[in-house]
């Protein structure tokens, strides 16, 4: 059986309502197991998962304290990244272990599968030919994307990154070779200055961030301000900046109804 590793990283969110099992169990059907790996900020919402038990599994889990950081940028995301790969390297060191592709992830997505036979045969073939485009760069860094159309090549979606281990490992320095950490971009030139071949393919699931499902259900729109919420690291009270800081599921919701009534009120 091959096996893959995870690493989570980032703020933790919304964990009661991820289905990463679903992504597991495709995998599983396909005799591919997994390892966890979490790289989380050590904040009272994810310590109290940490008290549920509920990261027992993963191989490993550090709590990193939270840089005192308000830029609008992703230079948190690579620090987080950096300290995962770095901890995911220590333990194949340690435990000699060998994985077939890596995936880093943000924690708080949902995963999506469609139903039906053909489906099931597309997301088979989709595997296979992932796994073939591993093992013919299996002496090139590689980072393997969702083959998406963009107008801008350099816009690429960082939720979610597949690598063969040789590619996860070169991106450890993107943290330090970076010049800056502008959003949607940033992935893109850390494949580039890391030294990795992006090779875009067609992926046997979907995600969609679990925040944005939430706000199409409710027909939210988050581009406006609130004074109300004005702070420190929010100097403008920009909703869209403040809900990203929202971890727990229910209290997102709430927020965005009294959000909302705000917004109509004024």
């Amino acid at each position: 059986m091959k096996k893959i590793a995870i690493e989570l990283f980032g703020q933790l969110r919304m964990w009661d309502a991820q289905n990463l099992y679903k992504l597991e169990s495709f995998l599983l059907e396909n005799k591919i197991s997994v390892d966890y790996f979490g790289t989380f900020w050590d904040d009272e919402y994810t310590n109290s998962y940490v008290d549920k038990g509920v990261f027992k599994s993963f191989k490993k889990l550090q709590l990193l304290d939270e840089p005192e950081y308000h830029g609008s940028d992703l230079t948190k995301y690579f620090l987080s990244l950096q300290k995962s790969i770095e901890q995911r390297k220590q333990y194949q060191s340690e435990s000699n272990v060998e994985y077939t592709f890596v995936i880093h992830a943000r924690n708080d997505l949902e995963y999506l599968f469609a139903e039906g036979s053909y489906a099931k045969e597309a997301r088979e073939t989709a595997l296979k030919n992932l796994l073939k485009l591993i093992e013919e760069n299996s002496d090139t860094p590689c980072v393997f994307l969702k083959d998406e159309e963009r107008e801008d090549k350099k816009r690429i979606d960082d939720k979610f990154i597949i690598s063969n281990v040789l590619g996860a490992n070169s991106l450890i320095d993107a943290y330090d070779k970076l010049s800056d950490f502008e959003y949607h971009v940033s992935l893109y030139h850390a494949i580039q200055l890391c030294g990795c071949k992006l090779i875009k393919i067609p992926l046997f699931f979907g995600w969609e961030a679990i925040r944005h499902q939430i706000f199409v259900k409710a027909k939210f729109d988050d581009g406006f301000c609130a004074p109300e919420i004005i702070s420190k690291s929010n100097i403008r009270g920009d909703v869209r900046k403040y809900v990203k800081t929202i971890q727990d599921t229910q209290t997102l919701k709430d927020e965005i109804i009294r959000l909302d009534s705000y917004r109509i009120r004024n």
